[in-house]
């Protein structure tokens, strides 16, 4: 069960980390005329992103390096803060990021029981 829940651990990292971030980093820099299908799937994309982070987190918690899945997704969400200043996609952006923090928080996510890396 413990090599089980390694292997998932690892599994929603790479999910995060190499496939999801990199994608919507890049849908982020697409630079137009603020298509509305773009910024339609540039916020599906962001909310999916917080979405799993959200509910894998306390499978990937545990991980040595979580506080760099932590800073990829926090970066991911202030590129679309910028990207969507004085727009739905800002809005959708910050309610993203304040709602991390305050799941991450209410989860104990931030004590150091629960994060034993300190990070």
């Amino acid at each position: 069960s413990t090599s089980i829940s390694a292997a998932a651990s690892h599994f929603w990292q790479s999910c995060i980390n190499d496939i999801m971030v990199p994608n919507l980093k890049q849908l982020g820099s697409k630079r137009v005329d603020e298509a509305r299908p773009l910024n339609q799937l540039r916020q599906r994309g962001l909310g999916l992103l917080v979405k799993i982070f959200l509910q894998k987190l306390h499978t990937m918690l545990p991980l040595k390096n979580f506080h760099v899945i932590l800073v990829n997704v926090i970066d991911t969400i202030q590129q679309y803060v910028t990207l969507g200043k004085d727009s739905t996609l800002g809005e959708m952006a910050l309610e993203a990021l304040k709602n991390l923090m305050l799941v991450m928080s209410s989860t104990g996510a931030f004590s150091p029981e629960q994060n034993p890396t300190g990070k």
